[in-house]
């Protein structure tokens, strides 16, 4: 925290330099400083990088080794711009320093991965997509006894518990298994819980009729006031666990494939190999949905579904 003194210019400034003083005598502060010192703090300090491409490569290996986590095929950007922040909270004197407190307390490497990982979702997160797999995409997977679909990067659960409920209203969800993976063991513990605050559920229940849900959304969950959670009935057929992408390896064969708005962060030879783990994990007759911001519009193991909505057909 930065606290800053100055003069008061008018009587009723009075109050507010005493409450300065009483946050300064709490002694919780990194610096004291003056308007000119805050200016000058920002100025030197904004946007600055604390150590070189080379030291955050050697760093990512050291953190492999230690916590087998492998961010060597993630965009170097991305990460150095997500690590930076995370120096900046923890005061260190150099990059050494703050690579022994990653390396050697596990909580700390914790909070930098959970800085690293960037868990934005929603239910029915892009109506119009859902809206689509309801109406075109769904409906076709019932010529199958067994219906098996992957959430790649599921975060904090919204996504399989979204597919969860359409497959449920179209009556596929009982011969239905979703495999929801991701990297982050925290967020996975949270996607099992399926709690979600009241304000959040709000959000999720404008987004579920804009996506073509015709039924009471309420009926899915329990309602603690606070906050709600999601019912027995729509997670008994969701598989959370640990995967990571970055491996290759291959869990089922699936007819949907969900990684959404995940391989922005991959550099290319990283999404081929991605792209490459999705085809072989797809079965005969299948679709892979991406994010708005990734395509597949020139490979040559895909077709094009839907190019607006970013959905494809493995090629047979």
């Amino acid at each position: 925290m930065i606290v800053s003194i100055f003069e008061p210019m008018a009587q009723n400034e009075c109050e507010a330099k005493m409450m300065l003083q009483s946050a300064i005598e709490t002694t919780y502060y990194d610096h004291i400083f003056s308007i000119e010192k805050i200016k000058e703090f920002i100025h030197n300090n904004i946007n600055r990088i604390f150590f070189s491409d080379e030291e955050l490569i050697i760093f990512l290996k050291k953190i492999n080794e230690k916590y087998e986590y492998d961010y060597s095929g993630y965009s170097l950007k991305h990460i150095k711009r997500r690590v930076n922040l995370f120096y900046t909270r923890l005061n260190s004197l150099n990059f050494n320093e703050f690579e022994q407190k990653v390396l050697e307390d596990v909580n700390i490497f914790k909070d930098l991965f959970l800085n690293i990982s960037v868990n934005i979702t929603t239910f029915y997160r892009n109506p119009e997509l859902f809206k689509y797999l309801r109406h075109e995409i769904l409906p076709k997977l019932d010529s199958f006894l067994s219906i098996r679909i992957w959430c790649a990067g599921c975060s904090s659960g919204e996504e399989p518990y979204s597919l969860a409920i359409f497959l449920k209203e179209l009556g596929l969800y009982e011969k239905t298994t979703i495999y929801a993976t991701d990297i982050n063991s925290e967020i996975l513990n949270s996607a099992k819980n399926g709690l979600y605050s009241k304000e959040a559920y709000n959000r999720f229940l404008k987004n579920y009729y804009k996506a073509g849900g015709d039924e009471s959304f309420s009926s899915y969950f329990k309602d603690y006031g606070e906050f709600v959670e999601i019912k027995d009935e729509i997670r008994k057929n969701i598989l959370f666990f640990k995967h990571n992408l970055v491996k290759g390896e291959k869990i089922n064969d699936f007819q949907l494939i969900f990684c959404r708005n995940v391989m922005i962060y991959f550099d290319t030879g990283l999404k081929m190999k991605v792209f490459d783990l999705f085809h072989e994990s797809m079965d005969t007759y299948s679709f892979l949905v991406l994010g708005e911001s990734e395509s597949l519009r020139k490979h040559e193991k895909y077709e094009i579904e839907d190019e607006e909505n970013k959905i494809y057909r493995k090629k047979i």
